[in-house]
């Protein structure tokens, strides 16, 4: 989806078509809206969560956006007269890129301060709780929200379209910088704001080794983990090994493209032997979903 070429971009919306008119409602497509790509943000004066779902839903298809995170539930009831709705609306990617790098103080001034109403209905809230208002995609809840609609959806593909930060967590080590792309390592200070932003409990004395961290035996986490493998078919982990190709592209002397694109298929000791994919990955049995970037401009 990052390919400028039109003749791509026409090929992508028929593939799209394609798979609304056939129903393929096992088909999901799952793509991170953190608003930058590899060679920088995207547009910042459009928003692209909304792009995408016109395209989508123009195409027919089902599109399920995760845009805010619980916390914000409780700011929308109180939005009466849908001013926060209004507000959320009229700002650009741009600006939302910045509210990823700045303070709470400078969020609560610049997207809460348009309208005094706005701001009241923050004034409970402390600098530090605004900035830390999660997004939907980094909110667990929310997601599976999402997924679990998407797999009930029928009669049409579905595609659910993320938003996060990229980096998140990491604070100034990268967090909704374009810098993450490259980042390696975090210094002792990075790995203390990502140890509270997260409440891991490890020590100060720890921390400069990066330990792993694993719950207590007994905890809710540990517990549930078992009872998800108990049940599985096969409470065995297993491995297995994707294919990996290379999509041929030429041009004909007449200036056509001409794409020869490999079928995908899997081991047979997998639980996926019946399955394959072509193409964009149009599942031939079963329920899969497909995740991409939105880094598109």
């Amino acid at each position: 989806m990052r390919n400028r070429n039109p003749n791509c971009s026409l090929l992508s919306t028929l593939l799209f078509s394609l798979a609304s008119r056939e129903k393929l409602d096992n088909l999901i497509f799952v793509i991170n809206c953190n608003l930058q790509r590899l060679d920088g943000p995207v547009r910042g004066n459009g928003q692209i969560i909304q792009e995408l779902e016109a395209n989508f839903r123009g195409s027919g298809w089902n599109v399920i956006k995760v845009i805010w995170g619980s916390e914000w539930d409780a700011l929308l009831d109180k939005d009466r007269d849908g001013l926060l709705v209004k507000r959320m609306g009229e700002v650009v990617d741009g600006e939302y890129q910045k509210y990823a790098v700045e303070s709470g103080s400078y969020v609560r001034s610049h997207f809460w301060g348009a309208d005094p109403r706005l701001l009241e209905m923050v004034a409970h809230l402390s600098d530090d709780q605004l900035k830390k208002l999660t997004l939907g995609g980094h909110d667990p809840i929310k997601v599976y929200a999402a997924y679990k609609s998407a797999v009930e959806h029928t009669g049409q593909p579905t595609v659910i379209l993320a938003r996060t930060i990229k980096g998140y967590g990491i604070g100034e080590a990268g967090e909704g910088k374009n810098i993450t792309h490259q980042q390696k390592k975090m210094n002792e200070a990075d790995l203390r704001h990502f140890r509270d932003r997260f409440g891991i409990p490890i020590s100060d004395d720890q921390i400069a080794d990066a330990p792993f961290f694993r719950p207590d035996e007994s905890s809710v986490e540990m517990r549930y983990m078992r009872e998800r493998r108990a049940a599985r078919p096969s409470a065995s982990v297993f491995r297995f090994h994707f294919c990996y190709y290379h999509r041929r592209v030429w041009i004909d002397r007449r200036g056509r493209h001409h794409f020869h694109i490999p079928v995908i298929s899997f081991p047979e000791h997998s639980h996926f032997q019946k399955m394959s994919l072509c193409l964009w990955g149009i599942p031939g049995t079963g329920t899969q979903f497909y995740t991409g970037n939105s880094g598109i401009n």
